[in-house]
């Protein structure tokens, strides 16, 4: 208790300071590094995911896909 009552405020300023400029910027760029890693975890040579092509969009498909949506609310209201 001793100790924190002799800190003077231009010392708690001091260490404020000194924590702020020097240890939170490492700890952002390590937890930044460390961060990165973890965009990797499955995407190895034998992961199951593959990209897959865009698939093209059939116009009379989504008509047919909108009435039935259209009848599907009519007949619930």
């Amino acid at each position: 208790m001793d100790l924190v009552a002799a800190i003077s405020a231009g010392d708690a300023s001091l260490a404020l300071l000194l924590f702020t400029g020097v240890a939170a910027p490492i700890v952002g760029l390590l937890l930044r590094r460390v961060g990165a890693g973890w965009n990797s975890i499955g995407k190895g040579p034998l992961a199951i995911e593959e990209p897959r092509p865009a698939e093209q969009s059939d116009p009379e498909l989504d008509a047919a896909e909108v009435r039935q949506l259209t009848d599907l609310i009519g007949s619930q209201q």
